[in-house]
């Protein structure tokens, strides 16, 4: 399932199967202090898990609007607080092809992210961010190996200390009765 918001789309894929993962009904809501739009849903495995398969996050303008963003993707494990940060991209409005990004796109084999995490007689798994930070100015003075990899790039964060949205993936194991 794709979710989507202010123009955005983001949806979870297991790298085996490009296709989205099946999501429960996602909640959004705005918070009126942070000005942040979030979006959070629960993505149901197996109780086993599904045998080690590392995850990618991929995002989209969903509208015809080009913008200029600065994308983090976050990890977390249910037995633990820390939050990793996985990925740090850019998004350019003046280069078209940043509008749409991937985990897969930063190595040549797929970037491994979170593995579902089993913890006995929880459903927590663990959780995937995506925090997307509006920039403006931007102004990229070189790209010496492509629009995909710059080497100089001068911006403002409009959004300096919150986010302007959060899509958020909870991976929940289900409980089967024994």
């Amino acid at each position: 399932m794709k979710l989507n918001a202010l123009g955005i789309e983001a949806w979870l894929s297991a790298s085996h199967f490009p296709e989205p993962f099946p999501c429960s009904r996602p909640v959004t809501w705005f918070d009126e202090k942070t000005t942040t739009t979030h979006i959070r849903t629960s993505v149901i495995l197996p109780s086993q898990g599904l045998n080690g398969s590392d995850y990618m996050v991929h995002w989209r303008i969903s509208d015809s609007i080009l913008k200029s963003l600065w994308c983090l993707v976050i990890s977390t494990k249910p037995v633990s607080l820390e939050a990793k940060v996985e990925a740090r991209l850019y998004m350019s409005h003046l280069i078209p092809s940043t509008q749409e990004r991937s985990t897969i796109d930063l190595h040549g084999n797929p970037l491994k992210l979170l593995q579902p995490y089993v913890v006995p007689e929880s459903s927590s798994m663990g959780s995937i961010r995506l925090l997307l930070f509006r920039l403006t100015n931007v102004n990229i003075t070189r790209l010496p190996h492509g629009p995909e990899v710059a080497s100089d790039i001068r911006v403002y964060v409009e959004d300096e200390h919150y986010p302007w949205i959060v899509f958020e993936f909870n991976f929940e194991r289900r409980i089967e009765s024994e």
